[in-house]
């Protein structure tokens, strides 16, 4: 099974756009989000808690020279967070997912959406 496809929301100066739907996320397969379209720094990656008990995420290392260690991050019961990633370190660069950083959740509680920057 593959990772579920996050769609990224495109934003542009000075118009106002409607968060997006965030995808749950299995600890299996994990969810991918697309990082072939924009640079570095230009994609918020949106991660969600929706359950009351902490949650652990993972944004998994890329397979290129850059990816060496998978990103760590803890979810407080019902807690939102952002982060941005380099994709050097996290873009998968050959494979099925080509183009994409896999984030992986300890289960379906777990849900993550994506912003493109301007």
């Amino acid at each position: 099974m593959a990772a579920t496809a996050v769609t990224n929301t495109s934003l542009k100066f000075n118009e106002a756009k409607t968060m997006p739907a965030a995808v749950a996320v299995s600890a299996t397969d994990g969810a991918a989000v697309d990082f072939s379209a924009k640079e570095d720094g230009r994609i918020l990656i949106i991660l969600e808690n929706a359950a009351a008990a902490e949650k652990a995420v993972t944004v998994l290392a890329g397979d290129s020279i850059q990816g060496v260690h998978d990103l760590a991050i803890t979810l407080s019961a019902n807690e939102t967070k952002v982060i941005t990633v380099e994709s050097g370190r996290y873009m998968h660069v050959s494979g099925d997912n080509r183009g994409c950083v896999i984030i992986k959740g300890a289960d379906v509680n777990v849900k993550v959406a994506a912003i493109e920057l301007p």
